[in-house]
């Protein structure tokens, strides 16, 4: 199972036809939706109506910044559709209810042993991997989280349990 997302670089852009288009049982998309759109709300609603499970955004490539008002407004109608959202940054948001994934978790580290104490300081339902394919190397990455011999029921979870669970499958 692997999850897609394309950016939505304009406001009028929302990625309706590419999301459906690449929809599997071994893919999921996430579709995108721009904070500057004016029909913002109603375009993310639509995107829970069509079925999708989540959004994703990038603060860099659609020139926003997370702690903007507009922003609170995306993540509660977001929260309120029922959407998981993927964000190609870090942010510590104080709603609990919201569900985020930040991506790039795997490029932090320099090291296995910084991983491996990353890992030992988080809870291992709250880890994905894979979540910001194609941009690494999911073999190579794969085969570092392997050779940290983790906890059968962790790994399990960080390569499909949390996904599974999120998605609802």
């Amino acid at each position: 199972m692997r999850l897609a997302s394309r950016l939505a670089p304009r406001p009028d852009d929302h990625l309706f036809a590419w999301s459906k288009q690449i929809a599997s049982g071994r893919i999921i998309p996430f579709p995108s939706v721009h904070p500057a759109d004016p029909e913002m709300e109603t375009r993310i609603r639509q995107v829970a109506d069509a079925g999708f499970k989540g959004l994703k955004i990038h603060p860099y490539y659609q020139q926003f910044d997370l702690i903007e008002e507009r922003m609170m407004v995306f993540f509660r109608a977001a929260a309120d559709a029922g959407l998981i959202v993927v964000c190609h940054t870090g942010f510590d948001i104080a709603f609990p209810h919201y569900r985020i994934i930040e991506l790039s978790l795997w490029s932090t580290f320099a090291t296995a042993d910084q991983l491996r104490a990353f890992l030992k300081r988080h809870d291992p339902s709250r880890v994905l991997f894979g979540t910001d394919a194609p941009w690494s190397d999911q073999a190579g990455s794969l085969a570092e989280l392997r050779a940290l011999n983790l906890p059968p029921a962790d790994l399990e979870l960080i390569l499909c349990g949390n996904a599974r669970r999120l998605l609802g499958e």
